[in-house]
């Protein structure tokens, strides 16, 4: 062959197949636009299922608490007695008003999704005075008993764990109180958005105490009474103070409370923050 041939260079159409032509690269230009709509679309999807699953969690949580509720009330038969009033007060207080106060006042709550934040905390300090009012009044329905039937305070760990409960309840809402009414904060006070998640992470301790509480209640003398360990009421009583402390966990890991309250960076104050 001669030298010339060997030589000479390739032509257009003998480079096509080998750089591509430019018809197939405009072809397959709006590829990368189609999949835009596709992605935009997975994500609802994703949202939209994030989202049922979110209600079914609230109201199975809601569901057991109210069974919790019943429960309680069955076994202690409210108006049979002064003290009958105190395991059913307590249990609406922080079994089920509680925990809903500190729920709806994070996103975490699609009911609270549909308000503004504002509304939101309305709805939180409402909730919150509403289980400490109830609270409130179980406790004296005990403290009242106790002195007519003259027997000794604090003598269980039940009686403990309550009143400690309590105690941090009214804490809390004195709390919630001075971030809401900077204007009361004492100056020694820490600023209003580390308050905010002192007040958030301080809600998962008090919602454990007031599990720890309630399942301890199964242990105390009017319980075995009541021959709590045969009764089919029983189950709601051993069941949810489990599902409260996983829940008050839960919610207090999602909302990013506890990252917040332990990062070495400085804590500031976000407009509409869940906490």
């Amino acid at each position: 062959m001669p030298a010339e041939q060997e030589m000479q260079p390739l032509n257009n159409e003998q480079l096509k197949p080998l750089l591509g032509s430019p018809e197939a690269s405009v072809e397959k230009a709006p590829v990368a636009e189609v999949v835009k709509p596709v992605v935009a679309q997975d994500s609802r999807k994703q949202s939209k299922m994030g989202s049922v699953l979110s209600t079914m969690k609230q109201v199975g949580f809601l569901s057991l608490a109210c069974v919790h509720l019943y429960c309680a009330a069955k076994l202690a038969e409210p108006g049979s007695s002064l003290f009958s009033w105190h395991p059913v007060l307590a249990s609406a207080a922080f079994g089920l008003v509680m925990p809903e106060a500190f729920t709806q006042i994070s996103r975490l709550s699609e009911f609270g999704k549909r308000f503004s934040y504002r509304s939101r905390i309305t709805l939180h300090w409402v909730l919150q005075v509403t289980a400490l009012l109830l609270a409130s009044v179980g406790v004296g329905c005990i403290v009242a008993n106790k002195f007519q039937a003259n027997r000794p305070h604090l003598k269980t760990f039940h009686a403990w764990f309550g009143a400690i409960t309590f105690a941090f309840a009214i804490i809390q809402s004195v709390g919630g109180f001075l971030i809401m009414n900077p204007r009361f904060k004492p100056t020694f006070a820490p600023t209003q958005a580390k308050m905010k998640v002192y007040h958030a992470a301080s809600a998962a301790g008090l919602m454990m105490l007031a599990a720890a509480a309630m399942f301890i209640s199964n242990y105390s003398l009017y319980m075995a009474k009541h021959k709590m360990a045969a009764s089919v009421y029983a189950t709601g009583m051993w069941v949810y103070p489990r599902v409260l402390a996983a829940r008050s966990l839960w919610t207090i890991y999602d909302t990013g409370a506890f990252g917040k309250l332990f990062q070495q960076a400085p804590i500031v104050e976000q407009r509409d923050s869940t906490l």
